[in-house]
């Protein structure tokens, strides 16, 4: 079993007797027939009657793969990201990348709080200035913890650049 920094207390969760964890509160395990309260040390939380570690992980859930806009024109689409770990409030950005001639503008642009399982979706605008090669050009979208940005999902994308109408 796994107690990580765990304390106990000795006293009662649930009846304060116990022959397994199944008698015992959640926060509290079975030891030598007394349920035990867990303490959990920082970046661990209750699970199953021990502490287990925090886990950070997002997930690009649903973006588009094609995007197209025309030259001296505008075209936005939306990238949903979900917090598929168990930390909450796990602040969140989302960065977009795509060839030169292209700006981007991703909304919001300052950090947005995830909570465990929690989804959300940020809007994503291109502007295409008139200096943009015509064509297929790649992309990536990456979601990321704005505090530890080695933890984050990426998906590529193409936006397709088509000739002005006019």
């Amino acid at each position: 079993r796994d107690v990580s920094g765990t304390t106990g207390d000795g006293g009662g969760g649930g009846t304060g007797q116990c022959t397994s964890d199944a008698n015992c509160a959640v926060d509290y395990y079975c030891s030598a027939g007394n349920c035990i309260k867990l303490i959990c040390a920082s970046g661990y939380y209750i699970s199953n009657h021990t502490c287990v570690p925090s886990t950070h992980k997002l997930q690009i859930t649903s973006y588009e793969p094609v995007i197209y806009a025309r030259l001296n024109g505008t075209n936005s689409t939306k990238v949903t990201v979900k917090n598929n770990g168990t930390v909450t409030g796990l602040s969140t950005m989302l960065n977009t990348t795509v060839g030169d001639g292209i700006s981007v503008s991703v909304s919001p642009s300052s950090p947005y709080s995830l909570d465990s399982g929690e989804s959300y979706v940020f809007n994503v605008t291109f502007v295409i200035s008139n200096n943009s090669a015509i064509g297929n050009h790649s992309g990536t979208f990456k979601a990321y913890v704005s505090t530890n940005s080695s933890i984050y999902d990426a998906k590529s994308f193409a936006l397709v650049v088509l000739p002005n109408t006019e």
